[in-house]
């Protein structure tokens, strides 16, 4: 391939140096992949033109899905605070090696571990994954409660809980009720954005959100399904790939996408074991 380092990203400078890189391969174009640039956009319609544009899936969840993102974000770091005194329940009983000390470590290991488990972004909403370990937790010391009683350290950790999910529980709804019509994208485009701005009052303080993730998808949405048409067009660039990957295979189903790349690419999608076009390229840019 040909790369050159540009002091500048003109459009006509790119035009070129892809068409170089074109004429370097020395076989036909049939599919180009790339995030939703608009400048990029302009230059792949440029010099390739009527080439199948597939935008990347992965990026265009990640940007239609960030305020939502970024609530549930707020909302675990809120939830997080409150849950700050583990760290005294430990060493109340680190030096104990009796039974009772074994099961509180154990608790706030459980606390500890839900407390730092990430999720990426766009589709794993964080927040709500540590607010549903929480419950769980504090679920299964009630039943400890009922059945021996407490110990003060036990005690302490469950108060400390109960209280961390009274204190932010607020927050929650607006970003559940997001993040179902998030989840609903993956498996439909088409289908979701008119209960989208039907609902929109419905979202509280997520309404806008909802607007920016019309917007966005609006943008997109006629890049979105080249991969259902073009064999061996991935769905999502590298980055994105680990991300498309993981969803589970009723969300990546292009069987649940027909709908939408007929009313939106002007025709059916081929199906999957349509020759492939082994001595073309795909490019990725």
């Amino acid at each position: 391939m040909t790369a050159r380092s540009l002091l500048f990203g003109w459009a006509q400078d790119l035009v070129a140096l892809l068409r170089e890189a074109v004429d370097a391969v020395g076989v036909p174009v049939v599919g180009v992949i790339s995030e939703g640039q608009t400048s990029i956009r302009q230059v792949i319609a440029e010099a390739l033109p009527g080439v199948s544009y597939q935008l990347c899936q992965f990026h265009f969840l990640r940007e239609t899905a960030h305020p939502i993102f970024e609530a549930d974000r707020h909302a675990k770091k809120e939830l997080k605070n409150q849950v700050r005194g583990i760290r005294r329940i430990e060493r109340a009983v680190e030096e104990r090696d009796d039974p009772e000390a074994t099961i509180v470590l154990a608790y706030c290991a459980a606390v500890r571990s839900a407390i730092t488990d990430d999720s990426r972004a766009p589709l794993a909403a964080s927040g709500l994954k540590l607010r549903q370990r929480l419950e769980k937790v504090a679920d299964s010391l009630a039943r400890v409660q009922q059945k021996w009683g407490f110990a003060p350290a036990l005690t302490r950790l469950c108060q400390m809980i109960a209280r961390a999910l009274e204190r932010t529980v607020s927050l929650w709804p607006d970003v559940e009720y997001a993040y179902r019509f998030v989840h609903t994208v993956v498996r439909r485009v088409n289908g979701v954005q008119d209960p989208m701005q039907r609902y929109r009052e419905k979202a509280g303080t997520l309404a806008e959100a909802f607007d920016h993730f019309l917007k966005v998808t609006r943008s997109y949405r006629r890049g979105l399904f080249h991969t259902y048409v073009v064999p061996d067009l991935p769905r999502a660039g590298r980055l994105g790939s680990p991300a498309v990957r993981c969803q589970p295979w009723h969300y990546r189903d292009p069987a649940r996408v027909s709908h939408a790349a007929r009313r939106w690419n002007g025709g059916p999608p081929k199906r999957a074991g349509a020759r492939r076009h082994s001595p073309e390229t795909i490019a990725s840019v």
